[in-house]
Formats: C-alpha cells, sequence, structure tokens
C-alpha cells in the first residue's frame, strides 16, 4: 500500500499525476524532482514486533537522470536503521525500487506506544528526505493471530460479551475495533450499523456480531447487551457467560425473576454459546452517578466471573469529553487518567491492568493512527483475557456448572 510523502521542500502533484485507485491523491507530494514512495510487503506476513519488509520507490520526474545512490530509512524509537543501494532511475517518470528489511528495535517488543506514524527517508545522492507518513493498518496483524488452538473442537473462534448500562460507549467500542482492524487502504470509519438487524435496543437485546464470519481473518464474535440496569445482577450474568441465553434474548423483569417459563425459553442449546471473555463497560458519567448498592452488585459479579476462572475487564469510556488531552492523544500517559484506573480498581476490587481505556471513534470520518493503536492495545489485552480463560477450561469447553442460580 501506498504511504503519504511530505519533505522539507514540498509541492503537490499537478492533478494530471494519476495516483494509485487505493489512495487520495492528495495524500502523494513531490519532493523536489522525486516522489518517494513506501509500501509494506505482505501485510498478511507482518507482526508487531517483527521485521518488516519496507519498499522504497523514487519516481524521477526531473530532466536528468539519478545516479546509482544510498537508501537510508532512519531509526526512530521502533525500527532500527535500514539502508541498501537503489540503481539509476532514468528522467522524464523513470522508476527506481528497493525493498529494505527493516528490523524492530527489540524483536520482542510489541508495545504500540513505540510505533511511529512517520518514517524519514533519506536519498543520499539526490539530497531528498522525505517524511513518509504510515497507516496503523499495516501494524494491525498480530490481532489476527490470537485465535484458539486450531486442535480445539469446541472452539473455533472467542466470543466476547460487553455488558454496561445504557449509553456506556460499547457499540462506539465496536465500531472503533472494526476500523483500526481494516488494511490501511481503507482510510475510513467503518461503522456496524450494517450488521445490525431486527433488534431493538430499547427492549435490552442480546445481539452477536459475528466478525468471524464476515471477516475471514477475525477469531472473535462479540456479544453486546444494552442498557443494562436493575436487572443485572449475579444469575443474570451467570446466564450470559454460560451459555444459557439465546441470541435475541431480551432482559426484562421476568427474565431477572428467572422463572420456569424464562428456564425453558432460554435453554435452547442451538442458539446458546459461552462467552471466553466479559467486558464491562462504565462511562465518566456514570462512574460519577455510582450508588453502594450498584458497587456491590458489580463486585459479587465480578466474584462470580473470577470463580468460573474469567478474568473481568473494565472498560472506561467517554473520559475524552471531560479530558481533551485525552481525544487529541489517546496514546499519551495523562495523569488523570491513571488516577482514575487506580480509583476504579480499588472500587470495584480488580487489578489495576484489568482497567483500560478507550477513546472511540465518534464525528471523525477518517481513520486517526493513535486511535487505531489505542483499540489494538485493548483488544490484545482482552483476546488474551479469552485465552486465558480458554486455557484455564481446556478440559472441557463446555457450558459450566450452573449452581450459583440456584444460590
Amino acid at each position: 500500500m501506498t504511504q503519504a510523502v511530505e519533505g522539507s521542500a514540498t509541492e503537490k502533484l499537478p492533478a494530471a499525476d494519476p495516483a494509485p485507485a487505493e489512495e487520495p491523491k492528495e495524500r502523494r507530494v513531490r519532493v523536489q524532482d522525486v516522489i518517494v514512495e513506501v509500501s509494506y510487503d505482505d501485510r498478511s506476513q507482518h507482526t508487531l514486533g517483527k521485521r518488516d519488509f519496507l519498499t522504497v520507490t523514487a519516481v524521477n520526474t526531473g530532466l536528468v537522470p539519478m545516479a546509482k545512490q544510498l537508501v537510508v530509512v532512519e531509526q526512530n524509537d521502533y525500527y532500527q536503521e535500514a539502508q541498501g543501494d537503489m540503481d539509476e532511475v532514468k528522467a522524464n517518470g523513470g522508476k527506481g525500487v528497493l525493498t529494505l528489511g527493516v528490523e524492530v528495535q527489540d524483536e520482542t517488543e510489541t508495545d504500540v506506544r513505540r510505533l511511529c506514524k512517520e518514517i524519514v527517508v533519506r536519498l543520499e545522492g539526490a539530497s531528498v528526505e522525505a517524511i513518509v507518513s504510515t497507516d496503523f493498518g499495516n501494524y494491525n496483524r498480530g490481532l489476527f493471530d490470537c485465535r484458539p488452538s486450531l486442535n480445539s473442537s469446541e472452539t473455533k473462534a472467542y466470543n466476547i460479551l460487553l455488558i454496561g448500562p445504557a449509553h456506556s460507549g460499547s457499540s462506539s467500542f465496536i465500531n472503533t475495533v472494526l476500523t483500526m482492524s481494516q488494511p490501511a487502504a481503507n482510510r475510513h470509519v467503518t461503522s456496524v450499523q450494517a450488521l445490525k438487524t431486527n433488534i431493538d435496543h430499547s427492549r435490552k437485546q442480546l445481539y452477536q456480531y459475528p466478525l468471524s464470519q464476515i471477516y475471514s481473518d477475525f477469531h472473535f464474535n462479540i456479544w453486546d447487551v444494552w442498557g443494562l440496569d436493575k436487572y443485572y445482577t449475579p444469575k443474570i450474568v451467570n446466564r450470559l457467560v454460560n451459555a444459557k441465553v439465546p441470541f435475541g434474548w431480551i432482559i426484562d423483569s421476568a427474565a431477572a425473576s428467572l422463572d420456569e417459563d424464562f428456564e425453558v425459553t432460554v435453554a435452547r442449546e442451538t442458539d446458546a454459546v459461552l462467552m471466553h471473555g466479559v467486558v464491562f463497560f462504565m462511562s465518566h458519567f456514570h462512574l460519577i452517578d455510582l450508588e453502594e448498592e450498584d458497587v456491590a452488585r458489580t463486585r459479587d459479579i465480578f466474584d462470580l466471573l473470577r470463580g468460573r476462572q474469567y478474568n473481568p475487564l473494565i472498560m472506561l469510556t467517554k473520559l475524552d469529553e471531560v479530558n481533551k488531552a485525552q481525544r487529541s492523544n489517546p496514546l499519551g500517559h495523562h495523569e488523570d487518567m491513571f488516577e482514575l484506573k487506580r480509583e476504579v480498581s480499588e472500587i470495584f476490587d480488580v487489578p489495576f491492568e484489568s482497567v483500560m481505556v478507550t477513546t472511540n471513534y465518534t464525528e471523525e470520518t477518517e481513520r486517526v493512527f493513535e486511535i487505531d493503536g489505542l483499540a489494538y492495545e485493548n483488544m490484545q489485552k482482552i483476546l488474551n483475557s479469552c485465552k486465558g480463560f480458554v486455557e484455564a477450561n481446556a478440559s472441557s469447553l463446555i457450558p459450566l456448572d450452573m449452581k450459583d442460580d440456584k444460590e
């Protein structure tokens, strides 16, 4: 995929100069008489923290040939320096191509916060220095490599349950994850609205986003329960994670009572799905209005899940609405956000590492490197939680004991 190029002395290409079909024309600019492009070879083989192969293409728009010269990809926080010789490039549109193997600073380092969204490329002989903008879509392959064991007959894809009060941002988070997961050539924010059918959020329905069926690279599905409130109890959550609730199930007072009719309604094994990970969504505004009974109920739920070998996670949302720095730099260290995570971990008695913060796409129409990076970091943690659950229950990945329903 061709990347954007900027330089110290630049001008936009004339309209007559064609751009690649997958790229907006204005993302290609001229550095003196040379157009420099960088592409990542074979995205399917790329994994964050591993060696990359970058192809540098130089188009000579000048009237004289460009002599053989040294091409350098400068060291940054993520990549080590790489260099190689490019053969002479003819004048009047001649093209030179060089593929370089680029090592990362630490082969075991997979921290997205070390990624650089710009790469400096120098053509020494032509005295050209180009700042090449990258896209997060070049680094997201590791997300697709996290999958259940191939020899597991029970688990083909992880099932992730998102629960929380109304307007806690779970749908926006799903949009953000889908956007982050797309190839770099797709610059637009993705929406899950097209995946929603036969769902009425006002009825608090359980809804599945069957991502593993829609996208061949995905090995996870997301289940969303919208607007849990007073019916959000350990009994209900136990049924949600224990494959005792079918697709389209509606949480209401009848469901909360767990009467005999409800028992018959939900126990349809053909529809039931065991969850492998659980994420609780809480917005900044819900935290402000927390009451003691909300805290006690949620802590009871976390205790129940831990007893089932889950690692329940908390996702804090909409913090960027009260702290603008969180939106302008989602991957930055914000001391007030750090303190809030610490406070939430103490309130709900969960490890600090189990509390996450997301900055979701809201009004943006094009992808933002830092929003994608934070979504990737959060999904890594969620999928690792699923992996831990599957490994802890490797002997029998079937619906678990329902004894707590009777307590």
